[in-house]
């Protein structure tokens, strides 16, 4: 589901899923819901290109929105990171107690 119209004097497009919510369930329902000559409210990036341009306006702003969502990438990440970390910890002193070395007469003898 895509929208195409002239934005700043340029053809766009743009994705109409954050626009849609909940979901047209068929092309019926899509074409009332937006009819053509519909005006979305749109955020424009000029200097970017493709399809990143274009972005439907919402309560948040596109900025503010990454900006969250890489502080919430961030966090998990750092949880993630300690998490593995206490795990390759604890499976290395799990390692170090399972495998006892050998004895030094024995691995001597076996050489002989």
């Amino acid at each position: 589901m895509y929208a195409g119209g002239m934005v700043d004097g340029q053809r766009e497009w743009m994705g109409l899923y954050p626009y849609l919510n909940p979901r047209p369930r068929s092309e019926a329902e899509l074409d009332a819901r937006v009819p053509v000559g519909t005006s979305i409210p749109i955020y424009l990036f000029p200097e970017l290109k493709g399809r990143s341009r274009v972005r439907v306006y919402a309560d948040t702003p596109p900025a503010e929105a990454y900006h969250r969502e890489a502080i919430k990438a961030a966090n998990y990440g750092l949880i993630g990171l300690a998490i593995c970390a206490v795990l390759l910890f604890v499976l290395n002193r799990l390692r170090g107690m399972c495998f006892a070395e050998a004895p030094l007469e024995f691995s001597q003898a076996a050489g002989r």
